[in-house]
């Protein structure tokens, strides 16, 4: 073991790689850092496969934390939301003697909603514009906007797409306050900004569903990444009504 952690050590700090053996064909990883305001929460969660099995006895690390694993990913939750200084980072990935590589990404600084329309005295009814502009971040390579009905966040569910025009403010699409039926769905929702970097794969630890698309971090021979850095911004609300 005290071989195989040296041989990670001296491999994992510079941009060498090692080429797998035959009879293994490659590494796919997926997972994000999520830098999240809303909870002042900082998390790390990955997913390992060689040969498309799920990976379970890798090591990973970022700096000198090693991340544990169970359920099929592996994992970290930062004990402050400043334990990862902003800036650039590295996840290093380490299979026994077949496989060492790494993936980079950087973490966001903070940032918040700065204004929104309708104001906090005003409801949403149907017709009505809903928008919001935000502070800029570091770190970022694009946002994306959501809303979920209060009692909803942090379920994999809600409403998210990517803001396309390049700017810090977007008008709600309706269909975020909507039913199947386009009806309006009143109640209050929970609405946040998303600033992410390279191509995180998220779960339950962003508070709606983060939308699919982005391209692959990594495209090597063998091994291929979908992975990134999220931050969240502290939440907002807009209350939808009839009346």
């Amino acid at each position: 073991m005290t071989i195989a952690i040296t041989a990670f050590l001296l491999f994992g700090g510079c941009d060498q790689n090692i080429i797998p053996p035959s009879g293994i064909e490659g590494y796919y990883l997926e997972g994000a850092v999520v830098k999240n305001l809303d909870l002042d929460k900082l998390s790390v969660l990955v997913s390992l496969k060689r040969n498309d099995s799920v990976l379970s006895n890798a090591t990973l690390y970022i700096g000198n934390d090693t991340l544990v694993y169970g359920s099929g990913q592996y994992f970290k939750t930062y004990s402050s939301i400043s334990d990862l200084a902003e800036g650039d980072h590295t996840l290093k990935i380490y299979d026994t003697t077949f496989f060492i590589d790494s993936v980079n990404f950087s973490i966001a600084s903070d940032f918040e909603i700065t204004s929104k329309i309708p104001p906090d005295t005003t409801p949403y009814r149907s017709g009505d514009m809903a928008r919001i502009e935000w502070s800029i971040p570091t770190n970022v390579d694009g946002y994306v906007y959501s809303a979920s009905k209060e009692d909803e966040i942090y379920t994999n569910s809600g409403y998210s797409a990517f803001v396309t025009t390049g700017a810090t403010a977007v008008t709600f699409n309706p269909d975020a306050f909507a039913l199947p039926s386009s009806e309006l769905d009143t109640g209050w929702y929970y609405i946040y900004v998303y600033g992410y970097k390279d191509s995180p794969v998220t779960s339950d630890n962003v508070p709606t569903v983060f939308p699919a698309g982005l391209d692959n971090s990594v495209s090597k021979v063998h091994f291929t990444a979908k992975f990134g850095s999220v931050i969240v911004t502290p939440r907002d609300s807009i209350h939808a009504t009839a009346q």
